[in-house]
């Protein structure tokens, strides 16, 4: 068996409304850190969070990502345990 860090993680997106895709990378890291299972990760955020310069970004956007990625990962493991 491969180890974990070895395993390959695939992520398709089916619908993207901009051209940045927030969810492809985070659902391959979330792939990564539950190897057994199937995620499926959808995400609707704000143009604030996604725009990456320009009079709407937020200076926050990337520490809001990062906290909001690393509480889904909380979740998830919660999730799993229990079932």
């Amino acid at each position: 068996m491969p180890s974990r860090g070895n395993i390959p993680v695939t992520a398709t997106p089916v619908f993207r409304s901009g051209s940045t895709d927030i969810a492809l990378p985070m659902a391959q890291r979330l792939a990564r850190k539950f190897p057994s299972n199937q995620v499926h990760l959808s995400l609707s955020l704000p143009p604030s969070l996604t725009a990456s310069s320009g009079p709407s970004a937020d200076p926050y956007a990337s520490r809001t990502l990062l906290v909001m990625e690393k509480e889904l990962g909380k979740w998830l493991a919660e999730v799993l345990t229990e079932s």
